[in-house]
């Protein structure tokens, strides 16, 4: 079969090499022969010392195998606060912060709150009207509000203060505290011919020269207007449904359907007075007077 001898050591050291290297693709390669040492392509990596030979073939190469859980690929892993657009539900406002933008930073997979704002530093940011005493030109009138002393929510930046126009329809119970009732008897609640909905206001039982007062106060910042409807059930010479600004009459009625007043108010505080006011003669009819949705533009309470 020929001569198998490989010789001094050294040469078959290197016979043995070359075989084992071609061995490698198809398993482990050992070989222990005395004096040559071992000859060994493990999978466990690394060079070998002394008399071993290794190979990387057969197994995983020297570096840590297996899913290295990397920040910054969505998915929430435990120690980790966010994880690229995943916020975990959370925004800057959940945060203790006023508004603005959350992020996730990309390496830690922490929060990044330097988009987020924080009320209270005078600077208006994203999510918020205002800023300590910085309204950034905003009004109420401007807000849509019909006025009021704004001021500014030191926990969430939001404009504060401001009141709406007011309107009464007289729809819901109890009676308005703000109408204030006068003069020998007060008004009330009706569901007597309203202009609209179910109830309207309806004058006091009074006598013959007797009245019936009912007031409202209201504040315009700026210039505005208040409007109402009236219907009267009266003697149409002398008792009448009157109207009164601040004490001066701006009209009377005796009209026995729905009709709609609008006068105009200047800047300031006004009282609005409705009186229904009787002579000393005889009662017809149903001897009272109704007053629907009230709306003043710019006015508030």
């Amino acid at each position: 079969m020929g001569d198998w001898s490989f010789g001094t050591a050294p040469t078959m050291r290197l016979a043995l090499l070359v075989l084992c290297s071609l061995l490698v693709t198809s398993g482990a390669c050992l070989l222990n022969t005395e004096g040559l040492g071992s000859l060994d392509t493990g999978a466990t990596g690394g060079g070998g010392t002394g008399g071993t030979v290794t190979s990387t073939g057969g197994g995983a190469s020297g570096g840590v195998g297996g899913d290295p859980g990397d920040c910054n690929d969505g998915s929430l892993q435990p120690g980790e606060a966010c994880d690229g657009s995943n916020l975990a539900a959370q925004t800057c406002a959940l945060l203790g912060y006023s508004g603005g933008t959350l992020a996730c930073d990309p390496v830690l997979c922490e929060f990044d709150t330097t988009g987020c704002e924080e009320c209270g530093n005078t600077i208006i940011g994203d999510g918020e009207q205002c800023d300590g005493n910085n309204f950034g030109g905003l009004t109420c009138q401007g807000l849509g509000y019909a006025g009021g002393k704004m001021a500014c929510d030191s926990q969430t930046c939001q404009v504060t203060g401001c009141s709406g126009h007011y309107q009464q329809d007289f729809e819901t119970a109890p009676w308005p505290a703000e109408l204030i009732g006068g003069g020998n008897a007060h008004w009330s609640r009706s569901p007597t011919t309203p202009h609209e909905g179910v109830y309207g206001a309806q004058s006091g039982a009074i006598g013959d020269d007797q009245t019936s007062d009912m007031s409202l106060t209201l504040t315009f910042d700026v210039a505005g207007s208040i409007a109402f409807w009236h219907r009267e059930s009266t003697e149409t010479c002398c008792d009448k449904l009157r109207f009164r600004i601040d004490d001066v009459e701006q009209g009377s009625w005796s009209a026995p359907t729905w009709v709609q007043e609008t006068y105009p108010v200047a800047v300031g505080s006004h009282t609005f007075t409705w009186r229904y006011q009787k002579d000393g003669g005889y009662a017809t009819t149903e001897d009272a007077v109704w007053i629907d949705d009230i709306q003043a533009n710019n006015g508030y309470r």
